[in-house]
C-alpha cells in the first residue's frame, strides 16, 4: 500500500503546526506560546492542515496532539466555537487513552 500523496501546501501546514507546538513547548506554557505569536487565524489554519495531513498519513500521535492544541486555541480565542473545541478535545483524549499517552492526558 502506498502512502497518500501530500501537496507541498499540506506539508507546509504540517510543518507550521509542528513549529507552533515546538514554540509552545519552549515557552512557559502553551497559552503563552500562542499569545506570543498573536496570529491566531493563521495558527488555526495550520492546525487544520496538519489534521488533514496526519489523518491521511494515519499518524495518530501527532493527530491527537494537534487536536489538543487546536482545542486549546479555539477555547482561548474563539469562544463561540466551544462545541468544536470540545469535539477536538474529546477525540484527542480518546486517542491518548488508546495509545497510552499518559503525559498528554495529564497536561494542564
Amino acid at each position: 500500500m502506498r502512502p497518500p500523496r501530500c501537496s507541498c501546501d499540506a506539508l507546509l501546514g504540517l510543518a507550521c503546526a509542528l513549529r507552533l507546538r515546538l514554540h509552545n513547548v519552549c515557552a512557559a506554557s502553551p497559552r503563552r506560546g500562542r499569545a506570543l505569536l498573536e496570529r491566531y487565524d493563521e495558527a488555526r489554519q495550520h492546525y487544520a492542515d496538519a489534521i488533514r495531513v496526519c489523518t491521511g498519513m494515519r499518524f495518530r500521535p501527532e493527530l491527537a496532539l494537534t487536536r489538543l492544541e487546536l482545542a486549546e486555541l479555539l477555547l482561548d480565542h474563539y469562544p463561540s466555537e466551544k462545541k468544536d473545541a470540545l469535539e477536538h478535545l474529546d477525540l484527542a483524549i480518546k486517542e491518548f487513552r488508546d495509545m497510552k499517552m499518559r503525559p498528554s492526558l495529564e497536561r494542564r
